[in-house]
């Protein structure tokens, strides 16, 4: 068996979650009741204008969005704009799919029936102990798991108990009540799709299942890094920055995350592996491990190329809208209205004036994108 940094052969069909985090023991208080949400941007040329919603993916059932504004603008547009976004697709049948299920369990535990206290330092197995008996059920099996597979299931336990009490997209919803209200029609970009041909899966998984995975020490730091984060209150998801979504306080909304926190900042351990796996010598792994890791390289220029098509087709059609409609209203998740680069940075530069909540028309040293 090669002992070999690589990358888990369960990843290579199933994509694992974002972390999450916990809202227990939070030293910052949520807001409640009616708030006003976010402000709007505003982009504008020869008198059209498109309005600009930052989104959230979710928010507290103890909120009210308070969402006045938003009717009027939507009730004066003449469209309501929404991205379409990019996804990567292996393209494996529903059937074989299936039969691969038992397969990627095997891969999940560890190649020799190792136990995680026999790769984790002591330190890193105390850690994973405390967070497994407050997060997982009392299930001795996931003991035998490869580190970064445990991982995977205690960030879902994070995640599940996070999202308790949440109202999820609660944009959406409200926007398309509104559009439908006044008529206002509603264009939803199609996604940008790729697929990749997976030649040979129960081989590429058979392969990758007797492999050891030298990932312990990586995920090992995770464990304590997620306890400390935990001990601070800071799995949940982001109170600040819910609060500062809710309340409209776009200051708050630019600070986040805390980069206080960066030594606390998990690690990639999957990707680490997959690294060091690539830059190893081809001769050193099976030819079936390394057309697995060249599928996913493949799987990630991808979704990179993927993501700029994406962005090209919402600037057009933004363009077009402005062209058209003497009032748009556009809806961009909060990240992607910030970054400084992106979709609203790209009609900036083609001449358009772009406006943020309070702050009016952006420069070179300010605006909303500073």
């Amino acid at each position: 068996m090669i002992k070999l940094p690589g990358v888990a052969a369960a990843a290579l069909l199933f994509a694992g979650p974002v972390p999450a985090q916990d809202p227990e023991d939070m030293e910052t208080v949520l807001v409640t009741g009616e708030q006003p949400g976010p402000g709007l941007w505003k982009v504008s040329r020869d008198g059209h204008v498109m309005w600009v919603l930052g989104s959230i993916g979710a928010l507290p059932d103890t909120i009210t969005w308070r969402t006045k504004e938003i009717e009027a603008r939507i009730a004066e547009s003449q469209e309501v704009l929404y991205p379409g976004w990019p996804s990567v697709n292996l393209d494996v049948s529903v059937f074989k799919a299936l039969t691969l299920v038992p397969l990627a369990f095997k891969a999940a535990r560890n190649p020799e029936g190792e136990k995680l206290q026999d790769l984790l330092s002591a330190e890193a197995y105390a850690s994973w102990l405390r967070l497994r008996k407050k997060y997982l059920d009392d299930d001795d099996d996931i003991e035998k798991y490869r580190p970064m597979v445990a991982e995977e299931k205690l960030n879902n336990a994070i995640g599940k108990k996070a999202m308790k009490g949440l109202k999820m997209s609660p944009v959406d919803p409200v926007i398309h009540k509104i559009a439908k209200k006044y008529k206002v029609r509603i264009n939803t970009l199609p996604p940008v799709e790729r697929k990749i041909k997976v030649e040979k899966p129960r081989a590429i998984l058979k392969a990758g299942r007797d492999l050891d995975l030298a990932e312990g020490e990586c995920v090992g730091r995770n464990f304590v890094r997620t306890e400390k984060l935990d001990e601070k209150g800071l799995l949940a998801f982001d109170v600040a920055a819910t609060n500062a979504w809710a309340t409209g306080d776009l200051e708050a909304l630019r600070q986040q995350p805390d980069p206080a926190l960066a030594e606390l900042q998990r690690e990639d351990c999957t990707m680490a592996a997959f690294n060091a796996a690539m830059n190893s010598e081809s001769s050193e792994l099976p030819a079936e491990v390394r057309r697995g890791l060249d599928l996913i390289q493949r799987q990630q220029d991808l979704y990179k190329e993927a993501g700029q098509e994406a962005e090209r087709n919402w600037v057009t059609a933004a363009e077009a809208a402005l062209a058209k409609n003497r009032s748009t209203f556009a809806v961009l998740p909060m990240n992607v209205v910030l970054n400084p680069w992106i979709y609203l940075a790209k009609l900036k530069e083609k001449g358009y004036v772009v406006e943020a909540p309070g702050i009016g028309p952006t420069d070179e040293n300010a605006g909303p994108f500073r």
